[in-house]
């Protein structure tokens, strides 16, 4: 449908604008042939690399925190503590907020 689109010019005598667009149309609209995405061998073998890479990096991550947890147990929590404080402040500026009346339409 797409070479009978493409070979037909709106200018032609043969055919008319309407028809060129219909025939475009029908191009667009029909199904495609082909195998789905996921059974392509270069886009298995990108997701592979990706994975692959994730992996990598998750062992890197285990094997410097393990290390940082020997040295000092105590040091990985400092980011729960901080994340706890920022999120205690901001419930509590939210209280405030809604007690004095800002809170809008509830």
């Amino acid at each position: 449908a797409l070479k009978k689109a493409m070979a037909l010019e709106p200018a032609s005598e043969a055919a008319s604008t309407a028809e060129w667009l219909n025939h475009l149309g029908n191009a667009i609209e029909a199904p495609q042939l082909g195998r789905p995405w996921y059974r392509s061998t270069f886009v298995l073998l990108i997701l592979a690399f990706a994975v692959l890479f994730v992996l990598v990096h998750l062992l890197l991550l285990a094997r410097a925190l393990s290390k940082v947890h020997a040295s000092d147990p105590a040091l990985l929590l400092l980011p729960v503590k901080a994340f706890g404080g920022a999120a205690a402040v901001g419930l509590f500026a939210v209280s405030i907020h809604k007690l004095s009346g800002g809170g809008g339409a509830s």
